[in-house]
């Protein structure tokens, strides 16, 4: 049953409280306004253009450009508006001294230094992308990186602007009415490492306790962040760990106070992370990549980043095992992981979640085998690869079970169509899981997931279909694995680390089998990361609609 109330609160924030701002604050931190009006910074504007000249290969959001440093600031038309917020965080100097820091840094600090040349006299306007907050956040809190990496020099100009935006910032956090928004730790965590290097006590201790309320909202007690995503639990977690080294190294009491979130969010990274017989970590990209950095950034700094204070991944002191709580999910033996998400529990609402009903990704020895392609771009063009038809899910007439409330249209926005735990559940027994749906016209799909040493079973029955519908089943398998098909029902797939059989068989109702590999064309790519996109490989089922009907894939490793 519709609950009324709800709706009209819903339909009130969706015409009226889409902004962020003071407004949205929770009360104890209202206060800092009246500091951002008191402390206003008087800007010296004695900014020199830098005479160096340098071209560097540049990492953006999506893609790589050659830019000279003495036109750097020019010309920053793209396609896609992440590459240009990207551009204004300053994170491709992080990526730049990834490989050779030594031999960057001159360029680097002439780039940043022109662009305070460039901005010494602009308005700070939160229209303007160079100045939507979360781009402001990122720049302030690289510079600070910078600085303490050593690649540029702080001064008091660069500090007397920052400080400003710091103060533009502090009063445009991003706090919406009945919603998380992941955006305001970021300013927070912007505001706090400035505070830190500035010697800033107000903002300081505003900042931290922010953050510390914003850890309790946003996480759950096993340290994963509320926004459906793999990669952004990884983005959310080189924040803290930033966030605990500057309050460590100047001595700020409360910071150990973050430690617990910190512990539970390496924790919650350790359940994803996958290690190969050769050493090589990865990890599924579940939801959204983030245009930040790239997952193998991120193992490699959050490895390396923390070391002095014990609290880098993959380390001794994360050996406990996280199987999974009601979110996220595994099954788990000596030479299979299968990790799943319950959609139910966050949902969609604002967030980086995708339609991951039925959907699940396979690893063997650590090594990916059914994968989540993730999603190429935050363009509306892409928005299919949060859909069910991108994942290894089921489908019913080309479409998600409940793609609806992942294309958020007004009913759903509103709470007129809502889920509930009557919806989708999941059953779980050691290395057993079921997921059964009960859609709108009382048709029910239950999908079984079972672990025998090196064989996955996975059952798919059908229960009061129309015989009118399709069924289609995607999985998505990862394109460095070779498939050949043996025969109608039996499938091999290979590579230089291990062979595998996949055998389909059909109950009442037998499938047609299609293979899409890297030589063909298919609608979506393989992304590893924001921009990315590689060709796929995809064994796709079909049925014909009966009233009941099942079938069941066994995936066995051969070698």
């Amino acid at each position: 049953m519709v609950n009324l109330k709800k709706v009209v609160n819903k339909i009130i924030n969706y015409f009226y409280n889409r902004k962020y701002g003071p407004k949205n604050y929770p009360e104890e931190f209202k206060y800092i306004i009246a500091h951002c009006k008191k402390n206003k910074v008087n800007l010296d504007r004695k900014f020199k253009k830098s005479v160096f000249s340098k071209k560097e290969n540049i990492k953006l959001a999506s893609k790589y450009i050659k830019k000279n440093s003495q036109n750097f600031w020019k010309n920053l038309k793209f396609v896609d508006n992440e590459d240009k917020g990207y551009i204004h965080r300053w994170s491709w100097a992080l990526n730049l001294i990834s490989k050779k820091k030594n031999k960057k840094k001159k360029y680097i600090s002439s780039v940043i230094n022109d662009w305070f040349f460039n901005y010494q006299d602009a308005e700070f306007d939160n229209n303007k992308i160079e100045w939507y907050p979360y781009n402001i956040s990122e720049r302030i809190s690289n510079y600070v990186l910078l600085c303490e990496l050593k690649i540029i020099k702080n001064n008091k100009s660069n500090m007397n602007h920052l400080t400003s935006q710091m103060y533009f910032l502090s009063k445009n956090i991003e706090f919406y009415k009945d919603k998380k928004s992941n955006h305001a730790l970021n300013n927070a965590r912007a505001i706090f490492l400035l505070s830190c290097l500035s010697k800033n006590k107000i903002f300081k201790i505003f900042s931290l306790n922010l953050i510390l309320f914003l850890c309790n909202k946003f996480m759950d007690k096993d340290g994963f962040f509320k926004f459906g995503s793999s990669h952004y639990q990884f983005i959310f977690t080189k924040w803290l760990v930033e966030i605990y080294y500057f309050g460590k190294k100047y001595k700020v009491k409360q910071i150990v106070n973050l430690k617990k979130y910190l512990h539970n969010s390496i924790q919650a990274c350790n359940f994803f992370i996958q290690k190969n017989n050769y050493g090589k970590l990865t990890y599924p990209l579940f939801g959204n990549i983030s245009p930040d950095f790239t997952p193998e950034f991120l193992l490699n700094y959050l490895k390396t980043r923390s070391k002095k204070d014990n609290l880098s991944i993959n380390s001794k002191n994360y050996n406990k095992e996280i199987n999974g709580n009601k979110e996220w999910i595994k099954l788990k033996n000596n030479f299979q992981t299968i990790i799943f998400r319950n959609p139910l529990i966050n949902e969609f609402d604002f967030n980086h979640a995708h339609s991951d009903f039925f959907h699940f990704v396979n690893f063997y020895k650590g090594n990916p085998i059914f994968v989540d392609i993730g999603r190429k771009d935050y363009l509306t063009k892409h928005l299919d690869y949060s859909l069910g038809q991108a994942h290894n899910s089921i489908m019913i007439n080309k479409s998600g079970i409940f793609d609806g409330f992942i294309k958020k249209n007004f009913f759903t926005k509103i709470g007129i169509y809502e889920l509930n735990k009557e919806n989708y559940m999941v059953k779980y027994k050691k290395n057993k899981i079921e997921f059964k749906a009960l859609l709108s016209d009382k048709s029910t799909i239950i999908r079984t997931f079972e672990l025998q040493n090196k064989a996955i079973i996975i059952e798919n029955e059908f229960n009061n279909m129309s015989q009118k519908n399709r069924i289609d089943i995607p999985l998505f398998i990862d394109n460095k694995i070779k498939i050949k098909k043996i025969d109608k029902t039996n499938i091999l797939l290979s590579s230089k680390l291990f062979k595998s059989a996949l055998s389909i068989k059909g109950e009442n109702n037998s499938p047609k089998i299609e293979i899409f590999n890297k030589k063909q064309y298919y609608k979506f790519s393989q992304c590893r990361s924001y921009g990315e996109a590689e060709n796929l490989n995809l064994i796709n089922l079909s049925f014909l609609g009966k009233e009941y009907f099942k079938t069941t894939l066994k995936l066995n490793f051969l070698d």
